[in-house]
């Protein structure tokens, strides 16, 4: 975790911090992530730095967990303002996704981290905390259960067609307009299930 000094910075300080290395990490392996070219970027020295991180391997998991909780705000955000409708708020994540992959090659950087295993988004307890946030936040009366197992499915269903748009995206296979299309035509599908219910006899 980053130190207290770090912590108290300005929000704008520490997310200018925050792109600058997330910049550095995409384009270049761990190993070769200049602290130098970051504190350069950022305006800070290297006494600074250190009295903030303990290394760039520190740096590294704050960017991630920082974006990751980015995220789940902005999900909760959309679903508050989408009254908990978590079909209506697919849509606004999944172009909001694709924007940050824009700015961000998450691809080149999911590359660059493959030979680090220990490195996640999250541990086990972030995830937990996560899915109990949005879990509070969805209108479940349409679902066919209303338990947090059954929530944690169909938001790992959602996240798994906003991760195979996202690799179209990366493939440049379709426009954004398209893949957004596709995306909601997947959406409908795993709404409202691919096949009729049969009549029982």
């Amino acid at each position: 975790m980053p130190s207290e000094r770090f912590l108290r910075l300005p929000e704008e300080k520490r997310e200018l911090i925050c792109q600058i290395a997330m910049d550095e990490f995409v384009h270049v392996p761990l190993e070769k992530v200049s602290i130098n070219r970051i504190i350069q970027k950022a305006g800070i020295s290297r006494g600074c730095f250190y009295t903030y991180f303990e290394d760039k391997r520190e740096l590294l998991i704050w960017v991630l967990k920082t974006t990751r909780k980015q995220w789940v705000e902005k999900s909760i955000e959309c679903l508050e303002d989408n009254h908990g409708n978590i079909w209506d708020s697919a849509e606004y994540l999944l172009r909001m996704t694709l924007e940050f992959c824009q700015n961000n090659n998450l691809v080149q950087l999911h590359q660059n981290l493959m030979m680090y295993p220990d490195f996640t988004m999250g541990s086990p307890d972030d995830e937990k905390k996560e899915q109990e946030l949005l879990y509070g936040c969805v209108d479940l009366t349409d679902f066919r259960e209303k338990t947090k197992p059954y929530f944690k499915m169909v938001m790992n269903q959602v996240m798994l067609l906003i991760i195979f748009a996202v690799a179209t995206f990366y493939r440049k296979e379709q426009t954004e307009d398209e893949i957004v299309k596709e995306f909601k035509n997947q959406l409908t599908m795993l709404r409202y299930g691919a096949c009729e219910v049969p009549e029982k006899k």
